[in-house]
């Protein structure tokens, strides 16, 4: 998986080594062991429970968050038990549950705590709007994939972990921005960047290995103002590509023809 947000978390020598290469917990019993010592470790805990798991497996494969367990359940049941016994960061509902309503779920997630919960529904707006009163962030309908999916739970995490400020890359440009103190560094060396250039940074590396429009960026970082036209974002990235060369990172940010810009 490719290094996105970052955060640093002490060893999780808790799970076995097959648990941690695959960040799937399999079995209602391991699922509940596993979860906590990931809650004990630091890390952030997912669940995700619906019955598609081919579907949750392409979520686990698009994510870009690090220090993350995912626990997976095909029911509903199961997921209330685990709710009761342990804590979670996140928990992403598919209401096509095989024994009891999806909102069901929700209802009793939501009378446990305060954690964030993503819904896909089926149903149309009445069933969204529904999801939104009975207390979830965000209520999206199945059509969705799994990599937008990945996109909207990075941002509630984003949202409800203000601690997680660090976004990082790998090899070979080494880059980290911290969000906080609105500071970038290649190879451990300032990059200087003005408040747009960093704001364009930012913004690419949350949404990291998605193709963002030159019109997205503009939307993003100068709100519709007039002057965020793309003859002009494309020459503030310019001027940003040309400081990550300087610094050592050239190549970090990639240009699709005719789509936009992207950050691998």
């Amino acid at each position: 998986m490719r290094t996105g947000l970052v955060r640093v978390n002490p060893p999780m020598t808790a799970l076995d080594d097959s648990t941690r290469k695959s960040q799937m917990l399999i079995g209602e019993s391991s699922l509940y062991s596993a979860a906590s010592a990931a809650s004990r470790s630091g890390a952030v805990s997912i669940l995700l429970a619906g019955p598609d798991e081919q579907y949750w497996r392409q979520f686990r494969d698009s994510f870009q968050y690090q220090g993350v367990e995912f626990a997976s359940v095909g029911s509903g049941r199961g997921a209330i038990d685990l709710l009761r016994r342990s804590a979670f960061d996140l928990m992403v509902l598919d209401d096509r549950l095989p024994d009891i309503p999806g909102m069901a779920v929700l209802t009793e997630a939501r009378r446990l705590g305060e954690m964030p919960v993503i819904v896909i529904t089926t149903g149309g707006p009445l069933a969204q709007s529904r999801g939104f009163d009975l207390g979830a962030d965000d209520v999206i309908g199945c059509g969705l994939t799994a990599t937008e999916l990945a996109w909207r739970a990075e941002t509630v995490l984003r949202r409800t972990r203000p601690g997680d400020n660090l976004y990082q890359t790998g090899e070979p440009y080494n880059l980290i921005l911290n969000r906080a103190t609105e500071e970038a560094f290649v190879r451990g060396a300032p990059l200087r960047l003005t408040a747009t250039e960093f704001a364009i940074l930012r913004l690419l590396l949350e949404h990291r290995g998605v193709v963002l429009s030159a019109d997205a960026v503009s939307q993003a970082v100068w709100r519709h103002e007039t002057y965020g036209s793309p003859n002009f974002v494309q020459a503030q990235i310019s001027r940003l590509r040309a400081k990550l060369k300087h610094a050592g990172a050239a190549g970090l940010i990639a240009t699709i023809r005719g789509a936009g810009y992207v950050i691998r």
